[in-house]
């Protein structure tokens, strides 16, 4: 069994997007021009970017079951007979295992890096010093993370 709590780095990636979309939004509304639309984007985005902040702590466990993934109130499970393929890619900096399966995932930042990946793919955040770990982990249950 492998365990881990971290920050989410796509859900920080999010979170910073809402506040820079807000402030652009926001400029003409402090420059005079009073736009109602403007100011209800501003509301939405703030709101989003308020929901992101606090789902911030990411914890992940693989074990012989399968893969458990929680972040903030959502959470998901995958068998491993669920998963059909499995790789490590990187993302802003951070070391991302992408998991295939045959059904659709949620929409989530998190777990499609915000549109990067195809609907039936889930990434999941892996530290630098878990990596051996789940490389071996992934190789007993017959995945290889390319």
């Amino acid at each position: 069994m492998i365990e881990w709590r971290l920050t989410d780095r796509a859900n920080r990636v999010g979170f910073f997007a809402c506040l820079a979309a807000a402030t652009v939004l926001v400029s003409p509304v402090l420059f005079g021009e009073e736009s109602l639309l403007l100011m209800v984007s501003v509301l939405v985005l703030v709101a989003q970017a308020w929901r992101l902040a606090l789902a911030r702590e990411l914890t992940v466990r693989l074990d012989d079951a399968g893969i458990a993934k929680q972040l903030g109130s959502r959470h998901w499970r995958l068998a491993w007979s669920e998963v059909g393929s499995a790789r490590l890619i990187g993302f802003l900096g951070s070391m991302q295992l992408v998991v295939t399966t045959n059904d659709q995932a949620g929409w989530g930042i998190s777990d499609r890096l915000a549109g990067r990946l195809p609907r039936n793919s889930r990434a999941i955040q892996v530290p630098d010093d878990q990596l051996p770990a789940v490389e071996q982990l992934l190789s007993d249950h017959g995945l290889r993370a390319a």
